[in-house]
């Protein structure tokens, strides 16, 4: 199974249930519930869902606040994009590398996609965090510069280290 790939219908009931399955772990490590749901028939697998929460103004965490001397922490490595691609870069031709470590670079971003922000969360409020973001599609350079941009003090940021998911780097 695989993107592009037609699925028979006994494949898609057995997915359906294991993405079920490890939404259902998720909501249940942060004592939540899944509720509602609509069918929609159509030729492609399709799952989805929202999380729907309520926080006071002062829990909202705003790309923006920081100031000279604060440190800005990795919650996560860098590298999942990259990760779960590397069989198409192979496919592709773009790299040369071998399925076993393909895989356990994959497992690895998997492993980290799948863990809660809630943690981080959690240290958050413990060192009274003033600002956040994320790094997705703009990448760690787009994302340092749309931070800047929304500092209301001059920043800069000074790089020590940048987190990427094992064997990825090499």
């Amino acid at each position: 199974m695989g993107l592009g790939k037609s699925v028979n219908i006994n494949d898609r009931v057995e997915l359906a249930k294991e993405l079920m399955r490890g939404i259902k772990s998720k909501t249940d490590e942060v004592n939540s519930n899944i509720v509602g749901g609509q069918t929609v028939m159509n030729p492609w697998f399709m799952i989805g869902g929202t999380a729907i929460t309520t926080v006071s103004n002062n829990d909202i965490l705003l790309p923006r606040n920081f100031e000279h001397g604060d440190t800005l922490i990795l919650t996560k490595p860098l590298g999942t994009n990259i990760s779960v691609r590397l069989n198409d870069y192979k496919n592709e031709n773009k790299i040369e590398i071998d399925d076993e470590l393909s895989n356990k670079i994959t497992n690895n971003a998997i492993k980290y996609m799948t863990q809660l922000n809630l943690y981080a969360a959690k240290l958050f409020k413990t060192y009274e965090i003033k600002g956040a973001t994320d790094i997705t599609g703009f990448g760690l350079l787009g994302h340092a510069n749309n931070l800047l941009n929304e500092q209301d003090k001059n920043v800069m940021f000074k790089i020590h280290s940048i987190p990427i998911i094992e064997d990825l780097k090499d």
